[in-house]
């Protein structure tokens, strides 16, 4: 179910939300304990966040090496029978250069997506701070 906010009115005093970050994912906290199903979306996400971790740092620290190792022996091949190695494209370290530039490019949109819902989330947090602020003159008023 879908709720909108800000609330445009509420029963009794509103509750205004707080802005929350869980290893730099923000979300609304609206009471404590959180519900267990943002409890799951929250490791959900943190998990997707660590295998993409995994993958830059397998790719740079496993993949890479081996990759330039494969090149020079293609070369020490290629020298051997006589080909140039330029003929043979794209390179090992080509390939996985380019995998990595692809997760990082994935990694650097997700914090970009972050970023965003993090401003969208403080607009809520403002908002419903106006209106309770609104309110709280109303009930005084009357």
């Amino acid at each position: 179910m879908l709720t909108i906010r800000p609330r445009p009115s509420v029963p009794g005093t509103r509750h205004i939300p707080v802005i929350a970050s869980a290893n730099g994912l923000p979300f609304l906290r609206f009471k404590k304990p959180q519900p267990a199903n943002l409890s799951r979306v929250l490791n959900q996400k943190l998990d997707a966040r660590n295998k993409g971790f995994d993958r830059r740092n397998i790719l740079q620290n496993y993949w890479m090496p081996l990759a330039a190792h494969e090149d020079a022996w293609d070369e020490i091949l290629y020298s051997h029978i006589g080909l140039d190695s330029w003929c043979f494209e794209p390179a090992w370290a080509d390939t996985v250069q380019k995998a990595l530039q692809d997760e990082k490019m994935l990694y650097d949109q997700r914090m970009l997506k972050d970023i965003c819902l993090a401003r969208k989330l403080q607009e809520i947090v403002d908002q419903e701070m106006e209106l309770a602020r609104l309110e709280k003159t109303y009930r005084v008023a009357v």
